[in-house]
């Protein structure tokens, strides 16, 4: 197994055991946001007594959880896919196109059915819902800290015509995937650009790339794609 493959059952007891031999004596810097305190203190718990991490920080909301990776530079960050104060997903983003991107693992409750390829698509290293077993839990947290991908099997099987979009999503640059995720929410070009520190000129650039490499001609058709591609909630574009 490479780092980046995806994580398949019994894979995941090896390939610890392998990343604990080739490092034994590191410490792996953590920053947990979630914003139930029980549920933080209780990852704090699991993973310190683990041996191999070291807890940077606790957060309660993304604000404050995206200020502690900027100022702390950890690792790994083990979020909630649901805060707050802004979408889990959209605080994947803000993650993913920073200088210098820790590993992400989303520790949430929802269906992973249904989450754990729009966190992939965002750019999240690894979902595991939170009623699994404290070991699986510990098992996905050495594997991604190590530069593997954790998700649930289902996750990794699509059709053709899913797979071919994801294709096509993989041509997208980080910053692109920021620029279409906003659009399809809704945002303006000025909105996009003033929360990236760009000109709207240079979004509408970005916006006219992303629709030639999903072959696409319109917003319209932007939203149709992210919406088939489970990128975003169909509900929030019914009137």
């Amino acid at each position: 197994m490479k780092p980046g493959d995806a994580i398949r059952g019994g894979d995941i007891n090896e390939s610890k055991e392998t990343m604990t031999a080739e490092s034994p004596n590191l410490l792996i810097s953590v920053i947990l946001i979630d914003d139930h305190p029980v549920m933080r203190y209780a990852l704090r718990h699991m993973i310190e007594e683990q041996g191999r991490f070291n807890v940077l920080g606790e957060a309660e909301d993304a604000s404050r959880g995206f200020e502690l990776i900027r100022t702390h530079f950890p690792d790994v960050v083990l979020l909630d896919l649901f805060l707050p104060d802004i979408n889990g997903l959209d605080l994947i983003y803000k993650i993913s196109v920073l200088p210098r991107p820790p590993r992400i693992l989303v520790l949430s409750g929802q269906d992973e059915r249904l989450y754990s390829n729009r966190v992939m698509s965002a750019g999240a290293h690894g979902y595991v819902s939170k009623s699994k077993g404290i070991q699986e839990i510990k098992n996905a947290l050495v594997m991604v800290a190590g530069g593997y991908s954790c998700f649930p099997i289902a996750s990794l099987y699509v059709g053709p015509e899913q797979k071919a979009d994801r294709d096509l999503l993989s041509c997208l640059t980080k910053r692109e995937m920021t620029v279409l995720i906003g659009l399809v929410r809704g945002q303006s070009n000025k909105e996009i650009a003033d929360s990236l520190f760009l000109s709207q000129k240079t979004i509408s650039s970005y916006k006219v790339r992303i629709l030639e490499k999903l072959h696409l001609h319109t917003l319209a058709d932007m939203i149709n794609f992210a919406i088939k591609n489970k990128l975003i909630e169909s509900e929030r574009w019914q009137r």
